[in-house]
């Protein structure tokens, strides 16, 4: 058990936070209803998008201590927005002098896993703009991160993130808080501290139809798991991918600042998406908070780019979008485009988004903080995430499970199929060059005796082949046919046959390769040119 203290109205209230508990439903009757567990594969790689206004050396520093303190950089692709006028240096320029510096025989390493979407700032219409941006510059990247572009992160950021990402143990969960400061990192770029960011709390309002915002960050102490929360932040967010595709941020808000989180959070709850904040053990990224004097804001385009008045008409026709969303009144015109797009998800419904997060759309004063206990709220229509996740049923834990190991033996049968097939080819490849090098050297008879083994094996490795793809192909007939598998142990079988038949393959080829290298030497009177 933990403990939060938080602020409503002036009144301190302490709330008592169990994490091993916020999976189950608050509802008895739909305590057996579950999110789906995490899917982890080998396939670990990370996009990260930064959307940069006029900040190209905050953000090639970003870039450039996500690089250098990963375990694996060669899995780390961003994707940048570089919003910048004339006189500004690119993002992608100030880490190619870092990483100069810290790999100088490798020009700008790791350039070719960097985006760039390069605009004028002088165009820019607000942050929810350019990062709706980024998603162009999304790959199939199995992970999506988004941070600003005045961030740092931590050492070996990226298998942290990525393990306690799966310590939710939902495949629907995403990773977002505030950021803590740079203040709060070692020397050595590691955070040790026992604590995290947890965003539950809400600015106070006047009206119900006012823009909805949160109010800072409070101190979870002593967190080992993520916790359950309402709240999307645009400094820091991390998940799989398909929240990217399935959630994308509203392209329609222009100048919006205030209410945009709050809309994302939504956008991807009544997806079935589910968020948390980070454990003390989830700390990646630290952010710039200082205000030098010199930031640049968008806002410095309020009459650059457009009037006064063509400014607050743009700002009041979008932020009319987003009551409209949230069924909130609002008179004027409004921007309704691509709404059912953009807006509220078929898997959780507006209503019961606003009664988790403990926002009333028709009386202001019923609001309240939700940094309570929070429980996972059942989908209403889970069909979308069943097409999304083959083999996983809302409700039937026992089956899920059993489904989940069908996916991952299915997995490991194709692995054991490549492994086959890429052994055959490191044959044909040998068989090519004995035949190239020994040609013309070898006794006939000799050669004759070889290239009879080699056919031996190559048939034998082809009906290994054959036999496992009609193993994965009946495999996969099996996952269409049945919900649960009628002999889990037969598969493990299968596997331990197929992998016998790899062995079996090698321990052939060696075995003949050791025949021919013997009898080869003993037969040549001289030693060929290309092995002298």
């Amino acid at each position: 058990m933990q403990t939060l203290l938080y602020d409503v109205r002036g009144v301190e209230y302490m709330a008592i936070y169990d994490t091993t508990e916020q999976h189950t439903p608050l509802r008895k009757d739909l305590s057996h209803l579950r999110p789906p567990p995490p899917r982890l594969t080998d396939k670990r790689d990370i996009f990260v998008g930064v959307a940069s206004y006029r900040d190209g050396f905050k953000c090639g520093f970003a870039l450039w201590t996500a690089y250098s303190r990963a375990v694996h950089p060669e899995n780390v692709f961003f994707g940048v927005v570089d919003q910048t006028l004339d006189d500004d240096i690119a993002c992608v320029d100030a880490y190619c002098v870092r990483a100069l510096e810290t790999w100088p025989n490798e020009p700008c390493k790791f350039k070719s896993q960097i985006t760039i979407d390069v605009r004028s700032a002088a165009t820019s219409k607000g942050p929810t703009l350019a990062r709706a941006q980024l998603h162009a510059l999304l790959g199939d990247q199995e992970f999506g991160m988004m941070v600003d572009a005045h961030v740092q992160f931590t050492r070996h950021w990226d298998t942290l993130v990525i393990a306690e990402w799966a310590a939710t143990n939902n495949e629907m969960a995403v990773l977002s808080n505030y950021p803590f400061g740079y203040n709060h990192l070692s020397a050595n770029a590691t955070f040790d501290g026992d604590y995290g960011s947890h965003v539950c709390n809400y600015k106070p309002r006047v009206a119900a139809n006012a823009v909805i915002y949160y109010s800072g960050i409070l101190i979870s102490q002593n967190f080992e798991r993520p916790l359950l929360s309402v709240a999307w932040a645009g400094g820091f967010s991390f998940g799989k991918s398909h929240a990217w595709r399935r959630a994308p941020v509203d392209p329609y808000m222009n100048w919006v600042f205030y209410g945009e989180e709050v809309l994302h959070a939504f956008q991807l709850w009544t997806r079935g998406y589910d968020l948390y904040s980070p454990s003390r053990h989830g700390n990646v990224v630290f952010h710039n908070w200082t205000d030098d004097g010199h930031k640049h804001r968008f806002t410095d385009n309020v009459t650059r780019l457009v009037t006064q008045a063509e400014h607050d008409r743009e700002e009041t026709v979008a932020y009319n979008r987003l009551r409209l969303m949230f069924q909130q009144s609002f008179t004027g015109d409004v921007d309704a485009r691509e709404i059912h797009t953009y807006g509220s998800g078929r898997v959780r419904s507006r209503e019961q988004f606003f009664a988790f997060v403990n926002i009333s759309t028709t009386d202001a004063d019923e609001d309240f903080a939700a940094c309570n206990q929070l429980h996972f709220v059942p989908y209403a229509d889970p069909t979308e995430l069943e097409a999304l996740l083959p083999g996983w049923r809302f409700g039937d834990a026992s089956e899920n499970d059993d489904n989940l190991k069908l996916h991952n033996l299915r997995g490991i049968l194709k692995d054991t199929e490549s492994e086959i097939l890429e052994l055959q080819r490191v044959i044909d490849a040998a068989h090519h060059k004995q035949a190239a090098g020994f040609h013309e050297t070898v006794d006939d008879e000799l050669e004759t005796q070889e290239l009879a083994m080699l056919r031996e094996m190559q048939q034998t490795l082809q009906k290994a082949v054959e036999r496992n793809s009609h193993v994965v192909d009946g495999l996969g007939l099996r996952l269409r046919q049945i919900p649960a598998p009628s002999n889990p142990y037969a598969l493990v079988l299968w596997v331990l046959l197929i992998g016998m038949i790899g062995v079996f393959g090698l321990w052939r080829y060696l075995g003949t390769e050791r025949k021919r290298r013997s009898a080869t030497y003993t037969k040549l009177d001289t030693m060929p040119e290309q092995l002298a």
